[in-house]
C-alpha cells in the first residue's frame, strides 16, 4: 500500500527474476550432481565387470573342491574342510538294539554312532544287568533272539575277544559304558544283526537286533477295551507319546467312552507288552533306579474327562526310559475304579 502500481510492478519484475536465477542455479547443480553419479556407476559397472572376468578365470583354473575326501558307512563322501570349501555334510548314521532277556532280566539299548572312517562307538544304556561285573558286547551273524541264538562274531576286522568290546556294570546294575570298534562292515551290513551281550561268565544277560534309529521319536498307541473289562465304558481313541533329547516326554492322549465327568482318573504307561489278557499289562512302566513312580495323580499323570465321557490333554512325563525301552509297551486308561482301556505303543 506505500508503493504505487508503476513501483509495485518493478518490485514484482525483479522478484521474478531473482526467483528464476534462482531456479536455473540449483537445476545446474542437480544437473551436476547427476552426471557425477552416472559417471561413478559407470567406472563402477567397469570395475566389476572386470572383477567378474578375473572371477570367471579363477573358477575356470580351480582345482578340486577343498574337503576332507572320508570313508563313512554309505560310502565314500566329501566332508567340509574349511569355511572356504563347499563340502557336503555328511549324514551321521546309527543303529540300536532294544536289548533284553526274560530271564535274567537285563534291559535296554545298544547303540552304534558310525564315524567318518567307518568305526564306530558303541554306547550302552542297560539296566538290571548283574551289579559290579564286567561283560563284552558282540555283533553277531544272527538276525533274530529267537532260540537257538547263532552266536558267531560278525568281522572282518577288530575281534570280539574281550580286549576292546568290554563294558563295566556299576552297583545298581546300569550300565552308560561305551567303546570304540570297527567289525569292517557298513552301516547297511550291521543293519539287522543282533547284538548279545554276556556277563563276566559268558552268560547271555541281553540279546537286540540292530536296526536304523529313528529321529523322530514318537509311539503312538490305538485304546480298545482292556482285557477282560465287561463294564459299562468302552474307550476308543489313541495316545501319543513324544520324546525328547533327555528322555523326559510328552504324553498326549484324546479318547472318548470313559466315565462321564471322570476326575484326576489315571492314565499310564505299563511294564508289560501286550493287552492280550489281564496278567500280560502288568504294573507302571519305570526305572526304580533312576527316579520313583511318577504314574500318579501327585506326578501328573492323569486325565479329566467331560459330561459326554470325552478326554483330550497332555501332560510332560519321566520314567528313565527313552523311546526305545518304551517300544511296544503298553498304555492303560483307568476310570475312577478299573482299568477300562489298553492299547500297544508302536
Amino acid at each position: 500500500f506505500f508503493f504505487n502500481k508503476a513501483q509495485r510492478q518493478h518490485i514484482i519484475q525483479h522478484t521474478v527474476i531473482q526467483l528464476i536465477n534462482i531456479t536455473m542455479k540449483s537445476f545446474s547443480a542437480i544437473v551436476v550432481t547427476l552426471a557425477l553419479q552416472l559417471l561413478s556407476f559407470s567406472a563402477l559397472a567397469q570395475n566389476e565387470g572386470q572383477v567378474h572376468n578375473v572371477s570367471r578365470r579363477i573358477k575356470s583354473t580351480k582345482g578340486p573342491k577343498s574337503g576332507i575326501e572320508t570313508e563313512t558307512a554309505g560310502g565314500t563322501k566329501l566332508t567340509k574342510g574349511s569355511k572356504s570349501g563347499k563340502g557336503k555334510k555328511s549324514k551321521s548314521k546309527s543303529l540300536v538294539a532294544l536289548v533284553g532277556n526274560p530271564t535274567t532280566g537285563g534291559f535296554g539299548t545298544v547303540t552304534l554312532r558310525y564315524n567318518g572312517d567307518g568305526s564306530f562307538l558303541v554306547a550302552l544304556g542297560m539296566n538290571k544287568l548283574p551289579a559290579n561285573t564286567e561283560g563284552t558286547a558282540v555283533i553277531t551273524e544272527g538276525t533274530s533272539c529267537e532260540i537257538p541264538l547263532n552266536k558267531t562274531p560278525f568281522t572282518s576286522a577288530d575281534k570280539f575277544d574281550g580286549s576292546t568290546n568290554h563294558y563295566g556294570v556299576l552297583g545298581n546294575g546300569i550300565s552308560m559304558d561305551a567303546f570304540r570298534f570297527n567289525n569292517g562292515k557298513t552301516f547297511e551290513e550291521n543293519c539287522g544283526k543282533t547284538v548279545i551281550l554276556y556277563d563276566n561268565l559268558n552268560v547271555n544277560v541281553g540279546c537286540g537286533v540292530l536296526e536304523e534309529e529313528s529321529m523322530v521319536k514318537i509311539l503312538e498307541a490305538d485304546i480298545e477295551t482292556y482285557p477282560g473289562y465287561t463294564g459299562d465304558f468302552s474307550p476308543k481313541g489313541t495316545v501319543k507319546v513324544s520324546f525328547f533329547h533327555d528322555d523326559t516326554f510328552r504324553f498326549h492322549y484324546d479318547f472318548s467312552g470313559t466315565e462321564q465327568d471322570c476326575s484326576d482318573c489315571g492314565i499310564h504307561i505299563h511294564e508289560g507288552v501286550s493287552c492280550a489278557n489281564a496278567l500280560d499289562v502288568k504294573g507302571h512302566g519305570f526305572n526304580s533306579v533312576l527316579v520313583h513312580d511318577l504314574w500318579t495323580p501327585a506326578g501328573g499323570a492323569f486325565y479329566n474327562a467331560d459330561s459326554s465321557g470325552n478326554a483330550e490333554g497332555y501332560f510332560s512325563m519321566f520314567t528313565g526310559y527313552g523311546y526305545e525301552e518304551s517300544y511296544h509297551h503298553a498304555v492303560v486308561i483307568h476310570n475312577s475304579g478299573d482299568r477300562i482301556g489298553c492299547g500297544i505303543l508302536k
